[in-house]
Formats: structure tokens, C-alpha cells, sequence
């Protein structure tokens, strides 16, 4: 014989559910984290090339901020050349310079800016044999 629930148990488990939601909720609101202040960022992007005009694979990126030396970064170029770093955007700018084995070095100014791309391209020479 199968027992039927009663509305009046319906009922009570529902409104004890619902007690227990309100809460849970409320509990869970408060823990929220709070959002913490947040770092703009940008990202200085660019492609290395040879002199020639071929892509240059595996050439490391460095970035610097001559004002802070803590906010800095680096890459190595990707098959097709190109590299992205993301930096902190300050209001200073940055030093980037592209280097590669049996190519000489070059160096260029960046200025980043939130949630921009700042696009630096490099022509490294093949450096002379010594």
C-alpha cells in the first residue's frame, strides 16, 4: 500500500526548505570575495623580421620600464615571428629590445595604454663574424 503525503507535509518541507535557502544566500552574498583593486594592462605585440625580410624564429623579446625595473617581461617570437607580452599600462613608456643568435640586437620605445595592443616591428642585421 502506497502512503500519500499529506499537503500539510508538502507544505512544511517546502517552507523549511525555503528557511534554509534565505540563509545560504545571504551567507554566501557576504563571502563574497571582494574585488580587489585590479592592474590595468596592455600589450606591446610585434613581429621580428631578418634583414632580408624572412621571419625570424625564436628571437627573444625583453621589455623594461626604465622608471620602475619591477615592471618588465619577455617572449620568444613564434615560427611566424611574432611575440605579445602583456604589461602593466603606466604612463611611462617602455623599452623594448628584439634579440637573436648571429643577429645583432635592436631597441625601441613602446607606450602602453589600457586594454590596447602597442605594435612593435623589428629588422634585425646578421651580425659580423668574429
Amino acid at each position: 500500500m502506497r502512503v500519500m503525503p499529506t499537503m500539510r507535509g508538502r507544505l512544511g518541507l517546502r517552507a523549511w526548505a525555503a528557511a534554509l535557502a534565505v540563509p545560504l544566500t545571504v551567507g554566501v552574498l557576504c563571502a563574497a570575495p571582494k574585488k580587489k583593486d585590479r592592474q590595468t594592462l596592455g600589450v606591446i605585440a610585434g613581429t621580428v623580421f631578418q634583414k632580408n625580410g624572412l621571419l625570424l624564429q625564436g628571437a627573444k623579446v625583453k621589455v623594461l620600464n626604465k622608471e620602475n625595473p619591477k615592471l618588465k617581461g619577455e617572449a620568444v617570437t613564434d615560427r611566424r615571428g611574432e611575440y605579445a607580452i602583456r604589461v602593466p599600462a603606466v604612463e611611462s613608456s617602455y623599452m623594448v629590445t628584439a634579440t637573436a643568435d648571429g643577429f645583432g640586437s635592436q631597441e625601441k620605445m613602446a607606450d602602453v595604454y589600457e586594454g590596447q595592443k602597442s605594435v612593435t616591428i623589428f629588422q634585425l642585421s646578421p651580425s659580423s663574424p668574429k
